[in-house]
């Protein structure tokens, strides 16, 4: 995926619970693309301040990406997803990664929006020869 987003911190009025969107992506990725739908609900926190922790709000964005508004409210108001998303971020937890987006660059995992400074740091340690024992 190659996305270009635009940071606007202070569009968001509260850092949302994602397992609802997460529950999302997991059940759509089963059986469609969801490319187009990742970038909008990226594009509708980290660029428009959206609350992605309300179904209203994903269902929206999944609408306008092309899937149906009776089907995502119906898996909304099941269960579905819950028990296997959560094994999938304990899995995600155990490799480093406790925010989004996250990022492996070398041996580091940089998690989250980070600043610059940081991906150029680790960019820079990632690119030093590493040390030989002659």
């Amino acid at each position: 995926m190659s996305l270009v987003l635009e940071f606007n911190h202070a569009l968001a009025k509260r850092t949302p619970n994602t397992l609802a969107a997460h529950r999302l992506v997991w059940v759509l990725q089963q059986r469609h693309d969801v490319t187009a739908l990742v970038e909008a609900i990226f594009h509708a926190y980290f660029s428009a301040g959206r609350d992605i922790g309300d179904v209203a709000v994903l269902t929206e964005i999944a609408v306008a990406t092309g899937f149906k508004k009776d089907k995502v409210e119906a898996f909304f108001a099941s269960d579905r997803g819950v028990d296997e998303v959560r094994a999938l971020e304990a899995r995600a937890i155990e490799r480093g990664v406790n925010s989004v987006p996250p990022v492996k660059i070398g041996d580091e995992i940089i998690s989250g929006a980070q600043s610059v400074a940081l991906f150029r740091a680790t960019l820079e340690n990632a690119l030093k020869p590493s040390a030989t024992v002659a």
